[in-house]
């Protein structure tokens, strides 16, 4: 189905944003994710293994598969704010990390918005030459008429091609100086 027609039907309301998750790289959902935002919908991220090393019959997944990443494709499923598809082979599930992503009633707990690369990603990209993967996201609980009171912004860097410095300047809208942050590198 055609994007552009899906807009008008209003049981659409996500599309995949990701390659396969056989071929590797389908984590790479920010730059696709503004265009499925705007028009709407979520971006879905193809499904995911939860498990590393999980056991792979000959031939049936081509070189170049990341799947050893299960950290990478679980942050980009739940961040995506489309549905989360774990497709572990039977018996090989990890049960812990699949929580991770959901309450113990089991909604989902998504940001107020798809993660979508931030503006100097394509700055950098097209005058700079260099490579950046930075997203960014917004967070809050929601008020009675379900909107969202912003509390925080999840960043998320990842495959750097070189190094880039994010500042309060790096958002849209800008963040002032008051804002409290936390960062983790594994």
């Amino acid at each position: 189905m055609d994007i552009m027609q899906s807009l008008s039907l209003s049981q659409v309301t996500n599309g995949r944003a990701s390659g396969d998750y056989a071929f590797g790289g389908n984590w790479n959902i920010g730059p696709g994710a503004l265009l499925w935002h705007a028009l709407g919908l979520k971006p879905s991220k193809d499904n995911l293994w939860t498990t590393q090393n999980e056991p792979i019959e000959e031939g049936y997944h081509p070189a170049g598969s990341d799947h050893n990443s299960t950290d990478v494709h679980v942050i980009g499923a739940i961040m995506s704010c489309g549905p989360v598809g774990p497709s572990d082979r039977a018996g090989w599930s990890n049960a812990t990390l699949i929580m991770r992503t959901c309450r113990a009633d089991g909604r989902l707990l998504q940001p107020r918005r798809p993660i979508t690369a931030i503006n100097d990603q394509f700055i950098q990209q097209a005058f700079n030459g260099q490579s950046i993967n930075v997203w960014s996201t917004e967070f809050g609980p929601y008020d009675a008429k379900q909107n969202v009171e912003i509390v925080g912004h999840v960043v998320y860097a990842i495959d750097m091609g070189t190094t880039y410095t994010l500042t309060y300047d790096s958002f849209t809208p800008s963040l002032n100086s008051n804002f409290d942050y936390i960062v983790r590198n594994w």
